[in-house]
């Protein structure tokens, strides 16, 4: 949204492509107008002071369905939880603008913060983050009912489709670019596709692919057998105790890679 311009030329966020819109802003802050070039650009507007006589009758507020009044209460409900706001934004911006006293100089700072304020709620909600509700909306006059319906057609549509059999929908279809793979059914997610585009060699982090190697060694099929006999090995070597699901899986998380890594080179 070009908040980013607006940041220090060295400010990390800049090069941060991947947590905005995918660009890297190497621009700079436009600047700002003066009150000169303001008067020349609105000189000939023709402004009529008053309310015009031909405006458009809005609803009023006994006119508004419930359905209003429950997204406002859920918006207080949201306003009140700052846990996601103070998450990514420490800098106190929320608790200053809420305090019952304001302090002119915290607002100047705030005014100067506002940038990178607006950056943090940027990787947070992206733009497009309520791009699907949107596309709900049938009569621009009352947005909120078509939201409404369009999200429980969608749900109701959703809920049903898991009980058809025999019909592809969008929960059993072949992926896109989907490749016949053989012996799927050993693979723990779903492997069938073609690469589109760039290929990028990403390095991981040893913690992650640590977790990712435990997920496969607890919960794959085709090693079911070693941890049945991994487990009787462990009771036997504690004396035939009978262990709780804590102890079993603390076994197996912290015991049974190396003991299987032994099997194997037997």
């Amino acid at each position: 949204m070009g908040h980013r311009r607006w940041l220090e030329a060295n400010h990390p966020f800049r090069h941060q492509n991947y947590q905005f819109d995918g660009t890297i802003e190497l621009r700079s802050a436009p600047i700002p107008p003066t009150g000169t070039e303001v008067l020349k650009q609105t000189h000939g507007i023709n402004y009529i002071p008053g309310k015009a006589s031909n405006s458009s009758k809005k609803r009023g507020r006994g006119d508004v369905g419930s359905s209003v009044t429950q997204v406002f209460e859920d918006a207080d409900n949201f306003e009140n939880d700052d846990s996601i706001y103070e998450q990514e934004n420490d800098d106190g911006t929320n608790s200053a603008l809420c305090s019952k006293v304001l302090d002119p100089k915290e607002l100047d700072q705030l005014e100067s913060n506002v940038a990178l304020t607006l950056c943090h709620m940027e990787k947070i909600f992206p733009p497009g983050y309520l791009v699907r509700l949107k596309e709900y909306v049938r009569n621009r006059a009352y947005p909120e009912g078509s939201i409404a319906e369009g999200y429980i057609a969608d749900e109701c549509l959703t809920f049903c489709s898991r009980y058809l059999e025999g019909v592809e929908i969008a929960f059993n279809r072949p992926q896109r670019n989907y490749d016949i793979i053989h012996n799927a059914e050993e693979y723990k997610f779903s492997s069938g596709g073609r690469f589109v585009g760039k290929a990028e060699s990403t390095v991981v982090h040893h913690k992650l692919l640590a977790q990712a190697h435990r997920y496969v060694l607890l919960h794959s099929d085709l090693i079911s057998e070693y941890r049945r006999d991994f487990l009787v090995a462990q009771r036997s070597a504690n004396n035939n105790i009978h262990p709780t699901p804590r102890i079993e899986q603390r076994w197996l998380v912290e015991l049974f890679p190396e003991w299987l890594l032994k099997q194997v080179r037997r």
